[in-house]
């Protein structure tokens, strides 16, 4: 299911010409899902990493589609687009009411799962999993061993 959260734009992210600094659009994803797993789930991403493992990124892609100017409200929803062994896939949509319910952006951002002391990858431990396609039913597997731990 996707969250929408709104965002809170800064002024200092914003370039001469009142345009939100491309750059930002990878910040503002990164803590608006982290914000969003926290309310709707109370996964606390942050918290998480000081007991050895997180998430780290690896791959992002925006599809820039139109300039958020400054003063625009602003949405992100977001979804877990997929999910491996040992990354997953969020995707998200940067929106307003402003644009007619036209997207500013679409992005794309592969996180894998790590141990914060070696910074190598691990297998998504089977709770995160079953939370984030719990969350996320439409998820796409990677593999079919990729499944729900827990019965139903």
């Amino acid at each position: 299911m996707p969250g929408t959260i709104e965002l809170i734009p800064r002024f200092q992210d914003f370039d001469l010409f009142g345009h939100l600094n491309n750059a930002q659009y990878l910040n503002y994803f990164h803590e608006g899902r982290s914000a969003q797993l926290l309310r709707d789930l109370g996964y606390d991403i942050p918290a998480e990493i000081q007991t050895g493992i997180g998430w780290l990124l690896g791959r992002a892609e925006i599809e820039f589609l139109r300039p958020v100017a400054y003063g625009a409200p602003l949405f992100l929803t977001t979804w877990a687009k997929s999910l491996a062994e040992t990354h997953m896939t969020a995707a998200g949509r940067f929106h307003s009411a402003a644009t007619g319910g036209k997207d500013y952006a679409r992005v794309w951002m592969r996180y894998h799962r790590v141990t914060v002391a070696t910074g190598k990858a691990i297998p998504i431990e089977p709770p995160i999993r079953d939370m984030l396609i719990g969350f996320d039913p439409n998820v796409e597997h990677a593999a079919e061993r990729i499944r729900p731990t827990s019965a139903g």
